[in-house]
């Protein structure tokens, strides 16, 4: 049973289980603390009285005793009564709040008030119970280990005190009033605990009222937002990467198609002019823009994940101790370049590309490092279990081979590090990089299937981390060899089927195959090419086409292609693909790729290789 004495007024108010526990109705109980006092038992009263008065005066907050009571019916109950004193800031007593239990009942009464005990204490949430003027009355386990009190150091405290928020401060009339109406009151903070840090938590406070809906206290229930606003912000930095990613493998597309045109033309021009023409110096150099345009959208394609990889299952290792010679060429004799290569398995990857994250990485270190210092090359076998995935969304459980690179130099701020990866966003001055480093680092990882990660701090470095799914078996994908051939080899007679939707693109590719003496038959896209093909009445030796086109895409008409020419070859080419060749990362090792923008050398290469296949 409980009873509420609010020492100000001298009322006294008590809840329903007066009547049925003592069987007094509430309409004939008079709210003072006299009719508490009429029902001692005269040979307790005096005793009872007085030892409450003493924890009053004396400063004390809690008080109990057994006594004998009056019930409705004049018999009297063995009771346990226990009452809590709450001050005031300055130590003045207001309120005792007490709860009253007939001992006859009493193992009953004890194991459910154990059992409410364990069940609040059992919640994952901190579980704060207040009197109306904010001094706490109850702080269960998880609030221990939330806020950093422990239960004995927060009952009897102002819970201002305990867990200062100025939002709370700011909104503390609009709460109480809510409260007063019977409402409850939900919101989002910054509060700080014993630790004095401070943490983003949502609460919701509702009040405590009795029959007469009068507020006994307020019940606090709160839990740390922090590791869901990590998820947030990375959830909401992925969509960025995402978002600008596929920005940029468009552009990056679209350029390609333009440079496939300017350097196929440029070739063109070339082989009409004699050395010593004063324009063949100008067109080697729209040739060489073309070319370094053409290295900046590979990159850009890199970190837009639409690049064509050709992966293999290879040994990590093996990658850093190929390409570290060259590594130590591209840095100072101020830095000392270091490995530390301990992993054990293997993973599925390009090794072209992993050695271009290598390149990348060492290079932004030895730009972070003007006066010198270290860079770090480790390998190691990793279990990311769920603790470690909770906090690094969106990763999953597993095995993963490591590649971390880490250096002595400048480090980071936080702003720097949540840009590092967005394409072109560089602390370089201007001329000296194109943002672009760390955003195909980004791209490959991702499209290998693997998770990057930024540890920095100014002044004290930077190592970046990289997760690659280990694979169990080293069966290695077989690929040709890519011999170079004079380009009189390179010539031929056989057809060609050529689909591309880029009038552009299709009537150079068509020239400089005719060039070389092959029959070119050309189609605008996929429908075109299979009505050719139906209709043709000679040989198709080879389909040379675009993987991304309107209608019918390079996949599908090659796949269609071989159900009415069984023995027709097929070279895939594209600026960068979105169908699920490349969602899955990869071609397959048996389909051959050009990538564009190509050089004349390059398709016919590419071709004479596809055809003279068996």
């Amino acid at each position: 049973m409980i009873w509420d004495w609010d020492l100000r007024t001298n009322s006294l108010v008590w809840n329903d289980s007066v009547e049925t526990v003592f069987g007094h109705k509430q309409n004939r109980i008079y709210p003072e603390i006299q009719w508490w006092r009429d029902h001692l038992h005269v040979q307790d009263r005096d005793r009872v009285i007085g030892g409450l008065q003493a924890v009053i005066d004396g400063g004390g907050t809690s008080w109990s005793d057994h006594y004998r009571y009056r019930r409705a019916d004049g018999t009297y109950a063995n009771v346990m009564d226990r009452g809590y004193v709450a001050r005031d800031n300055t130590g003045a007593a207001i309120r005792v709040i007490g709860a009253m239990t007939d001992i006859t009942e009493r193992s009953r009464s004890e194991a459910a008030i154990r059992f409410q005990a364990q069940l609040l204490n059992a919640v994952q949430q901190a579980v704060v119970a207040t009197d109306p003027d904010g001094l706490v009355i109850f702080w269960n386990t998880f609030a221990e280990k939330l806020y950093g009190w422990a239960a004995d150091e927060a009952v009897g405290k102002p819970i201002e005190e305990l867990t200062p928020s100025p939002f709370l401060r700011q909104h503390a009339s609009e709460i109480f009033e809510r409260g007063a109406a019977g409402e409850s009151w939900t919101g989002e903070f910054l509060v700080q605990g014993k630790a004095g840090k401070a943490f983003p938590a949502l609460l919701t406070t509702s009040p405590v009222r009795d029959e007469h809906n009068i507020v006994l206290g307020f019940v606090r229930v709160s839990i740390d937002l922090t590791e869901r606003r990590n998820l947030e912000e990375q959830f909401r930095q992925s969509q960025k990467m995402d978002a600008v990613g596929r920005l940029a493998g468009g552009i990056a597309h679209d350029f390609n198609n333009l440079l496939t045109v300017i350097r196929l033309n440029t070739e063109i021009i070339m082989e009409g002019l004699d050395p010593t023409d004063p324009r063949s110096e100008d067109v080697k150099q729209i040739r060489s823009a073309a070319e370094r345009a053409s290295s900046l959208t590979r990159q850009l394609l890199a970190f837009s994940r639409k690049q064509i990889l050709q992966p293999r299952v290879l040994d990590m290792n093996s990658v850093v101790s190929s390409v570290e010679p060259m590594l130590r060429r591209l840095i100072g004799e101020d830095i000392v370049i270091g490995s530390s290569c301990t992993a054990r398995g293997y993973v599925v990857a390009d090794p072209g590309q992993l050695e271009q994250i290598l390149v990348n990485l060492v290079v932004n270190a030895r730009d972070a490092m003007p006066q010198g210092g270290r860079i770090s090359i480790e390998t190691q076998n990793v279990e990311l279990d769920e603790t470690y995935t909770s906090e690094h969304a969106p990763v999953v459980p597993g095995r993963y081979v490591m590649l971390a690179v880490g250096d002595t130099g400048v480090g980071m701020t936080r702003d720097t590090r949540e840009h590092a990866f967005d394409p072109f966003f560089t602390t370089k001055e201007a001329g000296k990089g194109t943002g672009l480093g760390l955003a195909t680092v980004y791209g490959i990882v991702k499209q290998s299937g693997g998770y990057v990660w930024i540890y920095s701090e100014p002044g004290q470095g930077t190592t970046l981390k990289l997760y690659f799914p280990e694979v169990s078996s080293a069966a290695a994908f077989k690929t040709g060899e890519y011999k170079i051939m004079a380009k009189e080899q390179a010539r031929g007679s056989e057809t060609i089927l050529l689909v591309e939707d880029e009038e552009a693109v299709r009537g150079l590719t068509s020239r400089i195959l005719e060039k070389q003496g092959y029959r070119v038959i050309a189609a605008q896209h996929g429908r075109e090419a299979m009505d050719i093909a139906t209709k043709e009445a000679g040989h198709i030796d080879l389909v040379l086409t675009d993987i991304v086109m309107p209608g019918m895409n390079g996949r599908g008409l090659v796949e269609r292609l071989a159900g009415i020419r069984p023995r027709i070859k097929s070279l895939y080419m594209s600026g960068y693909t979105d169908d699920d060749i490349v969602r899955r990362g990869f071609i397959e090792p048996s389909k051959s790729f050009l990538q564009k923008p190509f050089t004349s050398e390059a398709l016919l290469q590419t071709v004479r290789k596809v055809l003279d296949e068996g």
